[in-house]
């Protein structure tokens, strides 16, 4: 609480809009200087949050650079995580798209369909 109220701005995004983001884009950021996490489709940079873990660094980077959506619940179903982090949300994580490739395989079909 202390280190949000201290700071403006934990996401690294000064100022800039909300980012929407692949799930390769947060696994880069797997570090304890440069760490991402992803909860409930948001992705939240932690960086700056580690040291104030009270699990600890090792329990808060098993969900560097991944989704912790289930680590979280199973550990802290009581905390309101987007609240508390709500300074360190960076974006959101963009829904899967269909390739050119796909879009393409479902025109073929309903061609062929159709005849």
């Amino acid at each position: 609480m202390k280190l949000t109220q201290q700071n403006k701005d934990l996401s690294g995004r000064n100022g800039a809009p909300l980012r929407r983001l692949s799930i390769d884009d947060v696994q880069v950021h797997n570090t304890e200087s440069d760490c991402w996490t992803i909860y409930n489709n948001k992705v939240y940079n932690i960086s700056q949050y580690i040291h104030y873990h009270p699990g600890g660094i090792p329990k808060i980077m098993l969900g560097a650079g991944k989704d912790c959506s289930e680590l979280f619940r199973k550990y802290h179903a009581w905390v309101n995580i987007e609240s508390m982090l709500e300074k360190c949300c960076v974006g959101v994580i963009m829904p899967d798209v269909e390739t050119i490739e796909e879009e393409e395989e479902l025109d073929q079909d309903s061609v062929e369909n159709k005849s």
